[in-house]
């Protein structure tokens, strides 16, 4: 996991725009556990979960049970 990287996706919504496409999904997890712990930006969470659930669709869309 690349603490780094996790750490600037949390400085500012332009940059959570810039790497949210390189975050793998645990790294996407952990940066929303990060943040739902300090209790602070909205707006990045909601983007942080709006791609949690599009990556969850994608993944259902290509592996039907």
């Amino acid at each position: 996991m690349r603490k780094a990287f996790i750490a600037e996706a949390l400085t500012s919504v332009r940059n959570l725009q810039a790497v949210l496409p390189d975050l793998t999904d645990a790294e996407l997890k952990k940066a929303v556990e990060l943040e739902e712990a300090a209790l602070r930006r909205q707006t990045i969470l909601d983007k942080m979960y709006r791609e949690l659930r599009q990556r969850a669709r994608k993944q259902f869309i290509r592996n039907p049970a």
